[in-house]
């Protein structure tokens, strides 16, 4: 019997994402018609309008949801005409390999030759641009992969037992994770998933139906959330709650800061229909990145989805316990970071 491990809500990231360069040679990885031997880089354009969703009053969740969606698709509608056009005619001339227009927040994911890039950044309604960068997938480790104990010490903690004699287990309550897939089979977390095409996005398209981890890590974040007591011992903090998931790394553990932003849109309006109140209420997300400091590229998508109601949560990093050592995303201000108690 496959079993998985017991943990808090979100425990420790299994590893950093160490950036790779945005640059790409011409035709690696990308579809479209850019010129043989010139180079590629990948990156976004944010535009420097944005939804004011701060002003959003809207109570209700469905309302709430729904408001925030159609504010952040109105400003992007009505302002990314320009480039549009610009980069469907450098398309055509073969200096564009394939562009993607963003509404979870305003911005377009770009591959391109640098002078497309260039031209992109000395344009007014440009704020600025972020490299397209690449990361490398945590992987499990031996605790994370051990089986059960009698004694499930890491709920004790946090006192999951005694919320669970409140009634507090979880009803109710859909959550996601971005990691790299989660197993449907698995007899802790099959009868958990909440089904249908809105509740499962790969963004690299090798899974476009089936939930799916090749690695195990998400699969084990998922356990520590959901997952039930198959293999004899409860692991999952809320074992009532349905999840859905987004696999942003693919089967060759490389996950792209463009592919993490279409994980966030999808979050937003999984079956596409804003009339439909189907967004989770928590996602985790159990990676960092490794750059040092504090690093924003999705800080506009956090804040969208905080203010559309969704929790972001995201391990702390695996660093400290001297000050400044919460690794971001997890020190975005709209970020919810958890780390260890050891």
């Amino acid at each position: 019997m496959r079993r998985l491990a017991a943990g808090i809500i979100v425990t420790r990231a299994s590893g950093t994402f160490a950036p790779a360069a945005s640059a790409l040679p011409a035709g690696a990885g990308v579809s479209g018609t850019a010129s043989v031997g010139q180079d590629l880089v990948a990156a976004t354009v944010v535009l420097k309008a944005q939804a004011n969703v701060g002003a959003i009053t809207a109570t209700t969740r469905g309302g709430r949801l729904a408001a925030v969606e159609h504010a952040l698709r109105t400003v992007a509608s009505s302002t990314q005409k320009g480039l549009v056009d610009l980069l469907s005619v450098r398309k055509g001339q073969g200096l564009v390999a394939n562009f993607v227009p963003l509404w979870i927040f305003n911005g377009i994911d770009v591959v391109a030759t640098p002078d497309v890039i260039a031209e992109l950044a000395v344009r007014p309604e440009v704020r600025g641009i972020q490299p397209d960068l690449t990361f490398q997938a945590p992987q499990a480790t031996a605790s994370e992969t051990a089986t059960a104990s009698a004694t499930e010490a890491n709920l004790a903690r946090i006192d999951a037992p005694a919320l669970w004699d409140m009634g507090y287990r979880g009803q109710g309550v859909v959550v996601a994770n971005m990691d790299t897939g989660v197993d449907v089979t698995h007899p802790d977390l099959a009868s958990r998933w909440r089904g249908g095409s809105n509740s499962w996005y790969d963004p690299n398209g090798e899974h476009p139906s089936t939930p799916t981890d090749v690695n195990g890590h998400g699969t084990w974040t998922m356990g520590v959330m959901v997952g039930g007591d198959a293999g004899g011992t409860s692991v999952g903090v809320a074992p009532e709650a349905r999840w859905i998931g987004v696999k942003i790394f693919n089967d060759r553990g490389a996950a792209t800061s463009s592919g993490i932003h279409m994980g966030f849109q999808w979050l937003l309006d999984p079956d596409g229909n804003p009339a439909t109140a189907d967004a989770p209420n928590v996602v985790n997300y159990s990676w960092t990145m490794s750059t040092s400091g504090c690093n924003l590229d999705f800080q506009l998508d956090l804040r969208n989805l905080r203010a559309a109601g969704i929790l972001p949560v995201f391990a702390a990093g695996n660093d400290g316990p001297t000050a400044g050592m919460i690794a971001s995303p997890a020190n975005n201000p709209e970020a919810f970071a958890v780390g260890g108690s050891d």
